[in-house]
């Protein structure tokens, strides 16, 4: 088995590309073990999984124009900013999408150094969080057509969704973009499976997800009209 090490991880928060200044990024999924332990247990401890949780931390260095720094400001708090984070910027790598809140936030430090930060996010999304790929790395889109890689995934299951993200990081005048599969790589026949709200301004979209079953494996975003420039990317997955 090769061992990964991370390079080139891909974070974003919404409307903003956390990447380019931070060095470290973990995600945390975990499942309560609640004791059901009795007297008919032979002896040893009896668990069952409880609630599901999911949490994020960020670390890296403030902007020099403090621009995450003023982002966190006006978002700590807040619930639902989507969260995407992918092990490295290239289309196809393994990507975890959550809806996240900003907790705690540590900024600045010692004289002569590089100011750090470290930001901590809580999981606040009912849905959770879904493992996928990312499918659309920080792209200009100015034209409509099939955009990023199209994906390899899993067949959707009868109790399984299919998810998305979408992170609009700097917006033109408005963007409309389904989501599309197909049984090949090629995408001969795509199949149009959700088709999103048009986006008019930056922010972060969790897609409605789509439930299954679905027995397509490939999938990719097509982006139907658009005026203006747009920064955009996504991810795709199944939980």
């Amino acid at each position: 088995m090769a061992v990964a090490a991370l390079t080139d991880a891909t974070v974003l928060i919404n409307n903003y590309n956390w990447s380019g200044g931070s060095n470290a990024v973990t995600i945390d999924l975990s499942a309560e073990e609640l004791d059901a332990t009795t007297f008919g247990s032979g002896g040893t401890k009896a668990r069952v999984a409880g609630l599901k949780d999911v949490s994020a931390s960020l670390k890296g260095f403030l902007a020099a124009d403090a621009s995450n720094d003023a982002i966190v400001a006006s978002t700590l708090g807040q619930p639902n900013k989507v969260f995407t984070v992918a092990a490295a910027s290239t289309e196809g790598s393994v990507a975890y999408m959550a809806l996240l809140q900003p907790a705690k936030y540590v900024a600045y430090g010692e004289v002569g150094a590089l100011a750090p930060f470290t930001l901590d996010l809580s999981g606040t999304g009912p849905q959770g969080v879904a493992r996928g790929k990312l499918s659309l790395s920080p792209t200009d889109v100015t034209t409509t057509g099939a955009k990023g890689t199209g994906v390899l995934l899993p067949a959707v299951g009868a109790t399984q969704f299919l998810y998305a993200t979408v992170h609009c990081l700097t917006a033109g005048t408005t963007v409309t973009i389904k989501i599309q599969s197909d049984d090949n790589a090629g995408f001969a026949t795509p199949t149009d499976r959700i088709t999103l709200s048009a986006i008019t301004a930056t922010g972060g979209t969790w897609v409605t997800r789509l439930a299954g079953p679905i027995t397509d494996t490939y999938y990719r975003f097509n982006v139907t009209a658009v005026t203006g420039t747009f920064t955009l990317a996504g991810a795709i997955g199944i939980a």
